[in-house]
Parts: C-alpha cells; structure tokens; sequence
C-alpha cells in the first residue's frame, strides 16, 4: 500500500550543508510558510535515496519560483545586491554622459565668443553667452577675463559629470540643478531651440537623478524641491539682474558671443 503525502518525513539541506531531519510533513508545511524553506529548497524525502528540490514533492505545494529576491532573513543576497549595483551604475552613467557633453560643447562655444564668432551649440551653457557679452561690454581683456571664467563654469561641469559616474548624489544633483537654471536663459531671451534642447537634456539627466535616489534611498519631499526651485529661481534671477543692470537687449546678449 503506497504511503499518503502526510506519512513521508523529510531532510532539508540547512546553511552550510547542514542537514535537518527527519521533519514531518506538518512541519515542512510550516517551514514554508514562513519562508525558512522554498521551492528550490533542496530536500531528500525518506523513500529516496536522492535529494531534490522542495517543488518536486507534489504534496508540499511548493513553488519552484523565488515569490521574492529577499531571503529569509529579509536581505538582498549578494549576487542580488551585486546585479543592482550594475544597473544602477550603467543608467546613471549613461545620464551623466549628458554633462559632459554640456561641458565640452560649451567650451567651443566660449571659443567661438572670443573670435567674434555668433555661431554656437544649443546645447552647451546659456551662460556662456550671458558672460562673452558682458566681457565684450567691458572691451579691453574683457572678453578674455569671460572666456577664463567661462573655462571654470566647463571645467565644473566636467566635474559634475564625473561625480555622476561614480554615483555621487549631491555633485549630480547640484548639476542638473545649475543647468535647470541656465535653461530659464534661452526663455528670457526668446532662444526656443536652445529651450527646447536643454529640455532634453534635463529629461535624461532628471532620469539619471531618479536612479540615484533609488540607489541612494533618498525621496522626493518639500525640502528638497525647495532647494531645488530656490537654486533654479537664483541663476533666472541673477542673468535677469544682469541683463536689466547692463541694460542691452536679450537678442543682442545672444549674437554677441
């Protein structure tokens, strides 16, 4: 007469390979329940002389699927936490690209600006232009002292990008903070391309920056979309000042480079 579910005993292979038995098919129930066994638990039950995994006895009702990527004991593996890190780091990186970019592309342009030159890249800092035309106002070594200091604002976001790569929440932040600012620029000077590109560029950047909250363990509240918007608020303001302070036209500001 063949034995029912209930009769059977079973080895459960522990930490370590240790093996537990014999336990009764209560309590395997029991330790599946609570989490200690699982479908690829590997088990020997005692009318086999060979051990295979929890899901193959049909009368534990075991799934042979992780219902979870956390163990037992309520933390990630370390393969698991190894796979995240990897994730985590290819998207940011691929987000942080954007500030090198930024960076290299605005140091064409602050070159352009000291030849005379009103070509330039959408892309790279608004700012740019904002400073070749106060330098250019000042004349003399004017136009120099702006490329100088426009270097300082490539060579920062230079640095902001390899912050990023190394997955440094603030630098990054801070950046796409600053270019979020330099983007209200183009609006008050009716540059629509430059606005609509530095548009793309804050998406992936925005998108980079959610992976290191998550990385981070950080979320969005009050505070920090206070800073946020206050920084934001600080650079549209301040080229706003300059631009009524030196009392040129917005148009003029932007082909001056």
């Amino acid at each position: 007469m063949m034995k029912t579910g209930t009769a059977y005993t079973y080895f459960v292979s522990g930490p370590e390979g240790r093996e537990e038995g014999p336990l009764s098919h209560a309590e395997m129930k029991r330790r599946l329940s609570s989490g200690a066994v699982t479908g690829s638990t590997f088990v020997r039950r005692s009318d086999a002389e060979h051990w295979s995994t929890a899901a193959d006895f049909p009368e534990l009702a075991a799934k042979d699927v992780v219902t979870t990527r956390y163990d037992a004991q309520g933390g990630p593996d370390a393969l698991t936490q190894e796979a995240e890190a990897l994730a985590y780091a290819k998207e940011v990186r691929k987000s942080a690209s954007w500030f090198f970019w930024i960076a290299a592309l605005s140091i064409i342009n602050s070159m352009a600006a000291v030849m005379g030159s009103a070509w330039g890249f959408a892309l790279g800092l608004s700012t740019c232009y904002l400073v070749g035309g106060i330098g250019s106002a000042f004349g003399g070594s004017g136009p120099w002292v702006a490329f100088s200091l426009n270097l300082i604002a490539c060579g920062l976001f230079f640095y902001f990008g390899i912050a990023g790569w190394k997955s440094r929440f603030w630098p990054y932040a801070i950046g796409m903070f600053l270019y979020a600012g330099d983007a209200l620029l183009p609006l008050l000077v009716q540059d629509w391309i430059s606005l609509v590109i530095h548009g793309v560029a804050l998406y992936f950047l925005v998108a980079g920056f959610k992976v290191l909250m998550d990385q981070h363990n950080i979320e969005w509240n009050a505070g920090l979309l206070v800073k946020a918007g206050a920084c934001v608020a600080l650079l549209g303001g301040l080229g706003a000042a300059l631009l009524f302070t030196l009392h040129v036209d917005a148009k003029s500001i932007r082909n001056s480079g």
